[in-house]
């Protein structure tokens, strides 16, 4: 299927890595988290995008990168006419257009 088909944009990506981690208690967030951060930074020099399932609320930019440009575009086409008043903005949120 050609990348421009769908929203998915990665299609010739080699692996996919989705770091989730758990915990108990909630006096190792701090420490847990980091640990998460860490593992995610170091891993950053082989990756070649993001997947927008995957990311939690890191803000426009980051999700602009589950995208290729030409995608994004047509995303922001689709929300301009389907939900231009933003109603489902959780998450990955794709802004309208004023």
């Amino acid at each position: 299927m050609p990348e421009n088909e769908t929203a998915f944009a990665h299609r010739k990506t080699p692996f996919v890595l989705n770091i989730h981690t758990r915990w108990r208690n909630g006096s190792d967030d701090r420490r847990c988290l980091g640990w998460a951060r860490d593992f995610h930074s170091s891993t950053q020099e082989f990756a070649q995008g993001v997947y927008v399932n995957f990311i939690s609320d890191m803000g426009e930019d980051r999700a602009k990168e589950a995208y290729t440009v030409e995608v994004w575009n047509r995303l922001v086409e689709v929300k301009n006419k389907w939900d231009p008043n933003n109603l489902f903005r959780m998450n990955q949120n794709i802004k309208p257009t004023p």
